[in-house]
């Protein structure tokens, strides 16, 4: 599915040929090291991507549009480089209502460079997709102009105002390699249960060398279940491996 990308310039890698496709829809992409370890496309991610372009991971953003009864709104936590936006965007742009791709400040450009250069995919059939490319870091939120504001009442302000406060629930998270040091463990679930309703669905891919059992004991503590996806999900190549797609949620919400 992947195609090796020319390097000259990368303007021109990312404007002339598809670093993969989803169906028969071309994602571009090129990774810039420059921008530090967010800029590069890791395994994890990698996956993840493969997965968006399966039967299964179509049926699955379907009953979860059926199961909220509307166009999903989509965060991706820790983005790095927009790849895996780009990916669920090809999968899924009717689908989605909006579209918002978070990291520090240091990979916003270089998520934004990714994001322009698949201005195609925010153009569906039926649903043209907004997408906010935020810095977050995880487990800090803005003070609400109002103390009346909480994260129930998600309908005042702009989406952008309320993603930084915190003020905005999702009903799909994405993420890839996030839980790769302790100390990350308990802002990354903080910023989980601070944007998720009950009907949340979170995927997280994680490489399990890097990720210790606690987060999983965090996660469970924090009021979140995990349920490991199942080897037949993910391509061959990443199959028997330390890699991992989780699908995480509110423990009150009934695993499907």
């Amino acid at each position: 599915m992947s195609a090796k990308v020319e390097k000259e310039s990368d303007e021109e890698a990312i404007a002339e040929q598809p670093f993969l496709r989803i169906g028969e829809t071309p994602v571009y992409f090129s990774e810039d090291w420059n921008t530090g370890i967010g800029g590069g496309l890791w395994s994890t991610g990698l996956a993840l991507a493969h997965y968006f372009a399966t039967d299964h991971a179509a049926d699955s953003i379907q009953r979860l549009r059926r199961t909220n009864r509307h166009r999903l709104s989509v965060l991706e936590l820790g983005s790095g480089n927009g790849f895996l936006s780009v990916c669920l965007l090809a999968l899924a742009r009717d689908s989605l209502a909006n579209l918002v791709v978070t990291d520090t400040a240091e990979h916003l450009a270089m998520m934004q460079k990714i994001i322009d250069a698949n201005s195609h995919l925010m153009n569906g059939a039926t649903n043209d997709v907004p997408v906010h490319v935020l810095e977050h870091l995880w487990g800090e939120f803005q003070a609400s102009p109002s103390s009346s504001s909480s994260p129930a009442d998600s309908s005042s302000g702009s989406l952008v105002d309320r993603v930084l406060q915190g003020n905005h629930q999702f009903d799909l998270i994405i993420g890839s390699d996030l839980a790769y040091r302790k100390e990350l463990y308990d802002p990354l679930i903080a910023s989980l249960l601070q944007y998720s309703h009950e009907k949340t669905v979170a995927l997280i891919g994680v490489t399990m060398a890097d990720t210790t059992p606690s987060f999983f004991h965090r996660l469970t503590a924090s009021g979140l279940v995990y349920e490991k996806f199942g080897a037949d999900l993910l391509e061959p190549e990443f199959r028997g491996t330390t890699f991992g797609v989780f699908m995480i949620r509110r423990r009150q919400e009934s695993m499907r």
